[in-house]
């Protein structure tokens, strides 16, 4: 009787060896997608946060009374020269700005281009096609007059972001949003790198704990 135990022992240990194992490879890939999830976060928030500071000290410079002069009138006046001169700086002053222009908001949740400078994505007089990324941070802004910005999302141009701040009249009413589009190919880029090298030392620790195990 007690030689017809040893194989049953030696059948428990093998089970247990193998179900910790499994637990420790489930716990490193765990610890691993959560920290790829952390970093995802703390880059978005990085980014979103650095061009919301952008566009929110570029719109404290334009003139709301300004700009809503030099919006019906011709680009030559000295109106609408003074307001592009500013979003061309804004962008000249950051590289991974692709757009800089400004909205107007509709009655019926639409948004309409004003100016624009950049690659051309973003037509003057017609109307902003906001994706579902983007469209909260723009009726936030409408909505609580406040600066804010979208999750990263990624559309023809590569992946990207935007932020929005209020431009304002004299009486402190809001006449028009400045929005920037930033392209964040080379960050993310660098992000997808670092979730493929979690997922590689993931799997190793994973391997090598089965193995253990065994």
């Amino acid at each position: 009787m007690a030689g017809l135990s040893h194989p049953s022992r030696r059948s428990l240990r093998f089970d247990l060896s193998v179900s910790l194992a499994v637990i420790v490879c489930l716990g490193i890939m765990v610890v691993g997608f959560l920290l790829y999830q952390h970093q995802r976060h703390a880059l978005e928030m990085y980014l979103g946060m650095s061009l919301q500071n952008v566009v929110q000290t570029a719109a404290s410079f334009v003139d709301g009374d300004a700009y809503l002069r030099a919006e019906g009138a011709r680009p030559s006046t000295d109106e609408a020269k003074t307001l592009r001169r500013l979003l061309e700086r804004v962008k000249a002053e950051n590289p991974m700005a692709m757009d800089v222009y400004t909205l107007h908001a509709g009655s019926d949740g639409s948004f309409r281009i004003g100016f624009v400078v950049g690659q051309g994505q973003r037509p003057a007089g017609e109307d902003l096609r906001a994706g579902a990324v983007t469209r909260p941070a723009l009726e936030r802004v409408v909505r609580d007059g406040v600066s804010a910005y979208s999750p990263v999302y990624r559309d023809e141009r590569g992946y990207s972001l935007s932020a929005f701040a209020p431009i304002r009249d004299g009486r402190g009413t809001l006449v028009a949003v400045l929005g920037v589009d930033y392209g964040a190919d080379v960050l993310w880029g660098e992000l997808s790198m670092f979730r493929w090298r979690i997922l590689g030392f993931s799997l190793t620790g994973a391997v090598v704990a089965l193995a253990v195990g065994v």
